[in-house]
Protein backbone atom coordinates (compact mmCIF):
# COMPACT_ATOMS: atom_id res chain seq x y z
CA UNK A 1 0.00 0.00 0.00
CA UNK A 2 2.83 2.20 0.81
CA UNK A 3 4.77 2.09 -2.29
CA UNK A 4 1.32 2.58 -4.22
CA UNK A 5 0.65 5.53 -2.20
CA UNK A 6 4.45 7.07 -2.95
CA UNK A 7 3.92 6.33 -6.73
CA UNK A 8 0.79 8.71 -6.39
CA UNK A 9 2.58 11.04 -4.70
CA UNK A 10 5.46 11.14 -7.17
CA UNK A 11 2.90 11.52 -9.68
CA UNK A 12 1.12 14.16 -8.47
CA UNK A 13 4.27 16.28 -7.55
CA UNK A 14 5.27 15.58 -11.04
CA UNK A 15 2.56 16.69 -12.36
CA UNK A 16 2.34 20.03 -10.08
CA UNK A 17 5.81 20.76 -10.74
CA UNK A 18 5.32 20.89 -14.50
CA UNK A 19 2.67 23.04 -14.23
CA UNK A 20 3.92 25.50 -12.30
CA UNK A 21 7.34 25.73 -14.40
CA UNK A 22 4.90 25.94 -17.62
CA UNK A 23 3.09 28.89 -15.82
CA UNK A 24 6.18 30.78 -14.74
CA UNK A 25 7.86 30.11 -18.40
CA UNK A 26 4.35 31.18 -19.84
CA UNK A 27 4.72 34.27 -17.48
CA UNK A 28 7.74 35.69 -18.34
CA UNK A 29 7.66 35.29 -21.91
CA UNK A 30 4.48 37.05 -21.92
CA UNK A 31 6.34 40.69 -23.02
CA UNK A 32 7.40 38.61 -26.03
CA UNK A 33 3.97 37.21 -26.99
CA UNK A 34 2.01 40.92 -26.77
CA UNK A 35 4.86 42.12 -29.31
CA UNK A 36 4.03 39.61 -31.65
CA UNK A 37 1.11 38.38 -31.42
CA UNK A 38 -0.03 39.91 -34.55
CA UNK A 39 2.80 38.39 -36.76
CA UNK A 40 2.71 35.27 -35.08
CA UNK A 41 -1.18 35.03 -35.64
CA UNK A 42 -0.87 35.85 -39.55
CA UNK A 43 2.93 34.11 -39.99
CA UNK A 44 0.94 30.48 -38.78
CA UNK A 45 4.62 29.00 -37.31
CA UNK A 46 6.75 30.55 -39.98
CA UNK A 47 8.31 34.20 -40.79
CA UNK A 48 10.86 35.50 -42.93
CA UNK A 49 13.83 36.95 -41.73
CA UNK A 50 16.17 39.53 -44.88
CA UNK A 51 19.48 39.89 -43.59
CA UNK A 52 21.60 42.72 -45.40
CA UNK A 53 24.44 41.53 -47.06
CA UNK A 54 27.26 42.57 -49.30
CA UNK A 55 29.03 41.49 -52.22
CA UNK A 56 32.38 38.84 -51.44
CA UNK A 57 36.03 40.31 -52.71
CA UNK A 58 35.74 37.94 -55.77
CA UNK A 59 32.46 36.90 -57.85
CA UNK A 60 32.56 33.57 -56.57
CA UNK A 61 32.89 34.54 -52.98
CA UNK A 62 29.99 33.95 -50.68
CA UNK A 63 28.07 36.90 -49.47
CA UNK A 64 29.09 38.63 -46.53
CA UNK A 65 27.14 39.53 -43.14
CA UNK A 66 27.86 42.14 -40.55
CA UNK A 67 29.06 41.04 -37.22
CA UNK A 68 26.03 43.51 -36.22
CA UNK A 69 23.37 41.94 -38.38
CA UNK A 70 24.76 38.02 -37.19
CA UNK A 71 24.26 38.95 -33.37
CA UNK A 72 20.94 40.45 -34.17
CA UNK A 73 19.68 37.43 -36.12
CA UNK A 74 20.61 35.21 -33.37
CA UNK A 75 18.60 37.68 -30.59
CA UNK A 76 15.69 37.64 -32.84
CA UNK A 77 15.65 33.77 -33.50
CA UNK A 78 16.08 33.11 -29.37
CA UNK A 79 13.35 35.92 -29.02
CA UNK A 80 10.66 34.43 -31.55
CA UNK A 81 10.83 30.71 -30.55
CA UNK A 82 9.74 31.50 -27.29
CA UNK A 83 6.40 32.51 -29.20
CA UNK A 84 6.62 29.11 -31.50
CA UNK A 85 7.87 31.38 -34.41
CA UNK A 86 10.58 29.74 -37.02
CA UNK A 87 12.69 31.91 -38.66
CA UNK A 88 13.39 31.48 -42.41
CA UNK A 89 16.87 32.94 -43.55
CA UNK A 90 17.08 35.50 -46.88
CA UNK A 91 19.65 36.79 -48.53
CA UNK A 92 18.95 40.61 -49.54
CA UNK A 93 21.76 40.35 -52.38
CA UNK A 94 18.73 38.64 -54.47
CA UNK A 95 15.20 38.89 -52.78
CA UNK A 96 11.96 38.24 -54.43
CA UNK A 97 10.47 41.63 -53.22
CA UNK A 98 6.96 40.78 -53.77
CA UNK A 99 7.04 37.46 -53.19
CA UNK A 100 8.09 38.47 -49.36
CA UNK A 101 6.41 41.39 -48.27
CA UNK A 102 3.07 39.27 -49.23
CA UNK A 103 3.77 37.53 -45.97
CA UNK A 104 4.62 38.48 -42.31
CA UNK A 105 8.71 39.32 -42.52
CA UNK A 106 11.40 40.60 -40.86
CA UNK A 107 13.83 42.91 -42.19
CA UNK A 108 17.28 44.00 -40.98
CA UNK A 109 19.20 46.82 -42.80
CA UNK A 110 18.98 49.98 -44.36
CA UNK A 111 17.25 50.90 -47.73
CA UNK A 112 20.51 51.08 -49.23
CA UNK A 113 21.82 48.00 -49.29
CA UNK A 114 18.29 46.12 -48.48
CA UNK A 115 15.31 46.33 -51.19
CA UNK A 116 12.47 44.73 -48.87
CA UNK A 117 13.07 47.71 -46.14
CA UNK A 118 13.28 50.05 -49.22
CA UNK A 119 10.27 48.86 -50.64
CA UNK A 120 8.29 49.24 -47.43
CA UNK A 121 9.63 52.66 -46.55
CA UNK A 122 7.84 54.13 -50.34
CA UNK A 123 4.92 52.13 -49.06
CA UNK A 124 4.59 54.51 -45.80
CA UNK A 125 6.36 57.80 -47.35
CA UNK A 126 3.38 59.86 -46.65
CA UNK A 127 2.96 59.23 -43.31
CA UNK A 128 6.69 59.79 -42.26
CA UNK A 129 9.26 59.85 -44.89
CA UNK A 130 12.60 58.29 -44.16
CA UNK A 131 15.97 57.98 -45.92
CA UNK A 132 19.51 57.36 -44.80
CA UNK A 133 22.73 59.21 -46.77
CA UNK A 134 26.12 57.47 -46.80
CA UNK A 135 29.84 58.92 -47.26
CA UNK A 136 32.66 57.01 -47.74
CA UNK A 137 34.72 59.87 -46.01
CA UNK A 138 32.68 61.10 -42.98
CA UNK A 139 29.86 60.91 -41.30
CA UNK A 140 26.21 59.26 -42.64
CA UNK A 141 22.84 61.18 -42.18
CA UNK A 142 19.56 59.68 -41.02
CA UNK A 143 16.74 61.91 -42.49
CA UNK A 144 13.23 61.33 -40.67
CA UNK A 145 10.61 63.89 -41.87
CA UNK A 146 12.61 67.44 -41.87
CA UNK A 147 14.57 66.22 -39.10
CA UNK A 148 18.25 65.25 -39.81
CA UNK A 149 20.46 63.14 -37.77
CA UNK A 150 24.21 62.71 -38.40
CA UNK A 151 26.32 60.41 -37.15
CA UNK A 152 29.58 61.32 -35.25
CA UNK A 153 33.27 60.09 -35.23
CA UNK A 154 35.71 60.21 -32.48
CA UNK A 155 39.57 61.06 -32.65
CA UNK A 156 40.11 57.86 -34.16
CA UNK A 157 38.04 58.56 -36.55
CA UNK A 158 35.95 55.44 -35.27
CA UNK A 159 31.89 55.74 -34.75
CA UNK A 160 30.66 57.55 -31.31
CA UNK A 161 27.48 58.04 -32.19
CA UNK A 162 24.71 55.83 -34.23
CA UNK A 163 21.40 56.55 -35.02
CA UNK A 164 18.65 53.59 -36.09
CA UNK A 165 15.12 53.33 -36.93
CA UNK A 166 12.42 50.60 -35.91
CA UNK A 167 8.99 50.06 -37.68
CA UNK A 168 6.47 47.71 -36.97
CA UNK A 169 3.71 47.14 -38.98
CA UNK A 170 0.95 45.50 -37.86
CA UNK A 171 -2.61 44.17 -39.34
CA UNK A 172 -4.76 40.99 -39.02
CA UNK A 173 -5.99 41.84 -42.66
CA UNK A 174 -4.60 39.83 -45.56
CA UNK A 175 -4.42 42.67 -47.57
CA UNK A 176 -1.61 45.00 -45.29
CA UNK A 177 2.05 44.47 -44.41
CA UNK A 178 2.43 42.47 -41.55
CA UNK A 179 6.23 43.38 -40.62
CA UNK A 180 9.12 44.45 -38.43
CA UNK A 181 12.06 46.36 -39.54
CA UNK A 182 15.48 47.22 -38.21
CA UNK A 183 17.90 49.55 -39.24
CA UNK A 184 20.80 52.00 -38.84
CA UNK A 185 23.37 54.52 -40.42
CA UNK A 186 25.57 51.85 -38.89
CA UNK A 187 25.61 48.29 -37.48
CA UNK A 188 25.50 49.48 -34.19
CA UNK A 189 22.22 51.15 -34.27
CA UNK A 190 20.59 47.82 -36.18
CA UNK A 191 21.87 45.90 -33.21
CA UNK A 192 20.57 48.26 -30.61
CA UNK A 193 17.35 48.46 -32.70
CA UNK A 194 17.30 44.82 -32.36
CA UNK A 195 17.76 44.50 -28.87
CA UNK A 196 15.17 47.06 -28.19
CA UNK A 197 12.45 44.73 -29.58
CA UNK A 198 13.45 41.39 -27.95
CA UNK A 199 14.98 42.64 -24.02
CA UNK A 200 12.32 42.78 -21.51
CA UNK A 201 12.96 46.31 -20.52
CA UNK A 202 12.15 47.53 -24.22
CA UNK A 203 9.60 45.15 -25.23
CA UNK A 204 7.37 46.42 -22.17
CA UNK A 205 8.09 49.96 -23.09
CA UNK A 206 6.70 49.63 -26.41
CA UNK A 207 3.83 47.30 -25.53
CA UNK A 208 2.62 49.84 -22.47
CA UNK A 209 2.91 52.77 -25.52
CA UNK A 210 1.64 51.06 -28.85
CA UNK A 211 -0.44 48.16 -27.68
CA UNK A 212 -0.95 46.59 -31.36
CA UNK A 213 -0.47 50.04 -33.42
CA UNK A 214 2.11 50.31 -35.80
CA UNK A 215 5.00 52.80 -35.34
CA UNK A 216 7.97 53.97 -36.16
CA UNK A 217 10.89 54.60 -33.33
CA UNK A 218 14.13 56.45 -33.85
CA UNK A 219 17.46 55.57 -31.44
CA UNK A 220 20.66 57.54 -30.81
CA UNK A 221 23.38 54.93 -29.82
CA UNK A 222 26.80 56.25 -27.85
CA UNK A 223 29.40 53.86 -29.04
CA UNK A 224 32.63 53.29 -27.32
CA UNK A 225 35.43 51.07 -28.46
CA UNK A 226 33.42 50.19 -30.66
CA UNK A 227 30.74 48.56 -27.94
CA UNK A 228 27.71 49.92 -27.91
CA UNK A 229 27.29 51.94 -24.47
CA UNK A 230 23.62 53.62 -24.22
CA UNK A 231 20.38 53.86 -26.74
CA UNK A 232 18.09 56.47 -26.17
CA UNK A 233 14.54 56.59 -27.35
CA UNK A 234 14.55 60.04 -29.22
CA UNK A 235 11.35 60.23 -31.61
CA UNK A 236 7.98 58.32 -32.16
CA UNK A 237 4.87 58.32 -33.96
CA UNK A 238 2.00 55.57 -34.28
CA UNK A 239 1.41 54.93 -38.04
CA UNK A 240 -2.10 54.12 -39.26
Amino acid sequence: MSIVYGLIINGISFVLGYCIKWCLRWISFRPERKFWRTLSAVAKGNIAIVLTTRAGLLRRSTPRVSLNEVEAYSDLRQSLERVSLQLKLISSSSPNVEEIIQNPFISLGGPISNEVTCRILEEISEQVHISFERSEAKTHKLLVGKTVYETELDAEEEVSTDYGVIIRLNSYSDTKRNCVLAMGCHGFATGAAVKEITGKAGLKKLNAKYNDESFVFVIKVTVRNRTIQKTERIYSVALK
